[in-house]
């Protein structure tokens, strides 16, 4: 549960993230800067999707925009979880431009 009244304390399970994502996530809270990696941008936006936190799913997306030969596929599959229509459809417009390059890596 996020959120509660005013002095109430609150639990947060974050046990289904790995604690490189708890790490950043929680940095991001103190110092307004995180750092998102191939690795790590699906988990992020999971967990900051989960805990409300706009502003790092923002930074999600502009990351997934940066899609490469390499990470297509994962990243249109991310963007296909979190129903991201303009992302999804750049990500496709660059795997159907990029197809023999990108089959070779499946």
């Amino acid at each position: 549960m996020v959120g509660g009244r005013a002095g109430e304390v609150v639990s947060i399970d974050m046990s289904d993230f790995p604690v490189e994502v708890i790490c950043a996530v929680l940095t991001y809270c103190y110092t307004a800067e995180i750092e998102i990696s191939n690795e790590t941008v699906g988990p992020i936006m999971k967990c900051a999707d989960e805990l409300g936190m706009c502003s790092v799913v923002g930074m999600c997306i502009d990351f997934l925009s940066n899609v490469t030969v390499d990470t297509a596929i994962m990243f249109y599959s991310i963007a296909e979880n979190y129903d991201l229509c303009d992302i999804k459809e750049c990500i496709y417009k660059f795997i159907i431009d990029n197809f023999s390059l990108v089959w070779a890596l499946v």
